[in-house]
């Protein structure tokens, strides 16, 4: 009983912060791009003085992940309105693209 009385809120404190990280992750490592005035973040964070985002714009990587990253980018900033572009990457010959001269 006790053990579960201490470990409770450390669960709670750990999952929080483990998803302001992820969200500072983000930002830092220039995979999202943030707009817009600071608006208030989702309810725990707020908590540990985490600022919410309006806008989010992001690049995925191909085409075809960009499902599972907007559902990852929405889990970490779900109080942003959030936009994907699609990364251009030219073909290389090993996936089929064409030799110019």
């Amino acid at each position: 009983m006790l053990t579960t009385l201490f470990a409770t809120p450390l669960a709670f404190y750990g999952y929080h912060i483990t998803w302001i990280r992820q969200r500072h992750s983000a930002i830092e490592s220039g995979e999202v791009d943030v707009f817009g005035p600071r608006i208030s973040a989702p309810f725990p964070l707020t908590l540990y003085g985490e600022a919410g985002y309006e806008t989010i714009y992001a690049s995925a990587p191909a085409e075809e992940q960009v499902g599972e990253f907007k559902r990852r980018l929405t889990s970490l900033f779900s109080e942003a309105e959030i936009y994907i572009d699609v990364a251009c990457r030219p073909k290389s010959i090993s996936d089929g693209g064409e030799v110019l001269p």
